[in-house]
C-alpha cells in the first residue's frame, strides 16, 4: 500500500507540473484599451468578451479587423493562448472582412 500512495502521489504531481508548464499565463502591462480586449478574448468569456468591447466604445469590426495583440492579430493570438479559442473566434470571424485583393493591368488588355 505504501508503494501504490508513493506512485500515485509521483504521478499526480508529475502531471501537474507538466499542466502547469503547458499554461500560458498573461498580464496587462498597461491598462489600454486594446489591452483590455485581448485580455478579455484570451479567457474565452464570450459575454465577457462582448462586455469589454462595448465598455472601451469599440465596434466588433474594428476588434475583428484592426486589434493587434503581441504583435499578433487578435484571431491569432487567441487561437495560440485563448482558454476557449473556438467560441472567441467565432464571433470575431462574423466580422473579419476578407483580405483578399486582386490587381489587374490594364495596359496588358
Amino acid at each position: 500500500m505504501n508503494t501504490m500512495t508513493k506512485i500515485l502521489t509521483t504521478l499526480t504531481l508529475s502531471l501537474t507540473i507538466a499542466g502547469a508548464s503547458n499554461a500560458a499565463s498573461f498580464h496587462a502591462t498597461d491598462s489600454s484599451v486594446t489591452t483590455d480586449v485581448c485580455m478579455a478574448a484570451v479567457q474565452g468569456n464570450k459575454m465577457k468578451f462582448r462586455k469589454t468591447v462595448k465598455e472601451n466604445r469599440l465596434r466588433m469590426d474594428y476588434v475583428a479587423n484592426k486589434v493587434q495583440c503581441n504583435d499578433q492579430h487578435i484571431m491569432n493570438f487567441v487561437a495560440q493562448y485563448g482558454k476557449n479559442p473556438e467560441k472567441i473566434n467565432t464571433l470575431l470571424s462574423k466580422y473579419r472582412k476578407p483580405q483578399h485583393v486582386e490587381i489587374t493591368d490594364l495596359a496588358k488588355l
